[in-house]
């Protein structure tokens, strides 16, 4: 059965730190997600620690050579969900908020979507939610609207035509920057 929610992390020689990410979310107990974490050819024990994750719904790739921040669309292409949330890897998912997230996807089916949390210290402080149809809506919400990568959710059949076919590491500067205007 494929995922409703893909939860996307790029990765690079951050191993205890990714580790507790991935193993945060799959806390959760929703069958209809899936955690998918790219690892950017670190020199770290990444790979040791997330190959212990036994999960069906967590998977791990890993880049055939580190292709810099081209890895946050390299994540991407790995997922396998209708949905797909992109997070940092020192990022900490509310889970509660993920079943907000998902309603929400369900009943708009918006092309994007952003959720977002705003954190002082270790106290959780505020949650939103923001989505937005095509065109020009979306653009304005979240071309102009957000300075950090983490938070985004994007349709995964829309990402897919963009893409057209490329997968993981034949991500290229070129194509990231065609997604982005």
């Amino acid at each position: 059965m494929r995922p409703f929610l893909s939860v996307c992390i790029p990765t690079y020689n951050r191993g205890e730190i990714v580790n507790r990410t991935v193993r945060n979310i799959l806390k959760s107990e929703r069958e209809d997600i899936e955690v998918v974490a790219s690892n950017n050819c670190s020199t770290d024990k990444t790979e040791e620690l997330l190959l212990s994750i036994e999960d069906e719904r967590f998977h791990y790739f890993k880049n055939k050579y580190n292709n810099g921040t081209n890895n946050l669309v390299s994540v991407l292409t790995y997922a396998t969900g209708e949905y797909l949330l992109l997070i940092s890897d020192e990022d900490e998912v509310v889970l509660k908020n993920l079943d907000s997230y998902i309603k929400t996807l369900k009943k708009e089916r918006p092309a994007v979507m952003l959720g977002s949390a705003a954190v002082n210290r270790n106290r959780y402080v505020n949650n939103s939610e923001i989505y937005a149809k095509k065109g020009y809506e979306a653009l304005k919400a979240f071309g102009f609207g957000n300075t950090y990568m983490s938070g985004y959710i994007f349709n995964n059949d829309i990402l897919k035509i963009i893409l057209d076919g490329t997968y993981g590491t034949e991500i290229n500067l070129s194509l990231c920057h065609k997604i982005a205007v």
